[in-house]
């Protein structure tokens, strides 16, 4: 079942050894498990001033590395060789201290993308771990925007519990040229320990939506937030590709086509709004 495709240099993290594209199997297993961000970018130098204050670094990860959680959630992919289940991590952002959840959905089981493979995919049994004592509370989805990319989830069984968040509308707009800062978590076995990556602003596009373009390369994951050098929230990774009837009858080009960008956090709060709207009018 090899399924030979040229992944764009994003997503080289699908390739195996000397090269060797893996199986069709092994790439739907890794989109729907969430793809990082991979990109090297040469470090900034933090401004000069008190050698004893907190550096931008420390500052964000002493203010904001709290809100980020990890996401665990067991992936079932169905196609004609039958269906097949594993169990993945992401790393997700809470945004409001009464437990709801921010993600990629690209990077939850990743339907929109694997939907143009003629593959079902889904996520079920979801925890979400927050905290220094890795604390799993049992979490549901609630509502996705695929378009957007992005995806929320509410922890169950959080009454009269403050969450650490981030505040969704409280941001700043950046200019092409600032610097960026985000924060990422390892993977367990590094205890998830959380790391700040850097890079700058190179444009603002305005088609097919409001979103910012990368420059020089950052490191980080989709779904998360990304900061001003100040540690002001601009607003969050997302993957972007086209609609499938862009590329009728050429679906290895929805591949070439992905790319990622940052969704203004204004534009990131209107959608949580519109979500959990449709959340109160399902119940």
């Amino acid at each position: 079942m090899e399924h030979k495709r040229e992944v764009n240099s994003r997503m080289a993290m699908l390739r195996g050894p000397a090269n060797e594209v893996r199986s069709k199997r092994q790439v739907i297993l890794a989109l729907a498990a969430g793809l990082p961000i991979a990109f090297f970018a040469p470090s900034l130098a933090d401004p000069g001033g008190d050698e004893n204050a907190p550096t931008s670094y420390e500052s964000l990860l002493n203010e904001r590395a709290k809100a980020l959680v990890t996401i665990k959630y067991v992936l079932k992919i169905e196609d004609e060789d039958g269906a097949e289940e594993s169990e993945e991590e992401l790393t997700g952002v809470m945004i409001d201290p009464t437990g709801i959840v921010m993600c990629s959905s690209a990077s939850l089981a990743a339907p929109r993308l694997l939907d143009t493979l003629g593959i079902r995919s889904s996520a079920s049994r979801i925890k979400v771990i927050i905290g220094e004592k890795n604390e799993e509370l049992d979490a549901k989805l609630v509502a996705r925007d695929q378009e957007l990319d992005l995806a929320w989830l509410r922890v169950k069984a959080a009454s009269g519990r403050a969450f650490t968040a981030i505040d969704l509308t409280r941001s700043v707009n950046p200019r092409p040229g600032d610097r960026l800062l985000t924060i990422a978590r390892l993977d367990k076995y590094f205890e998830r320990a959380p790391v700040v990556h850097e890079g700058t602003l190179a444009g603002i596009l305005h088609k097919p939506r409001d979103l910012y373009a990368i420059g020089s390369s950052m490191e980080g994951e989709a779904g998360l937030p990304v900061f001003s050098a100040t540690g002001d929230l601009v607003g969050v990774f997302v993957m972007q590709m086209p609609d499938r009837e862009d590329h009728e009858g050429d679906p290895e080009g929805l591949f070439d086509a992905m790319d990622v960008f940052i969704l203004p956090a204004a534009d990131a709060a209107s959608a949580t709004r519109r979500a959990l709207e449709s959340e109160k009018s399902s119940d």
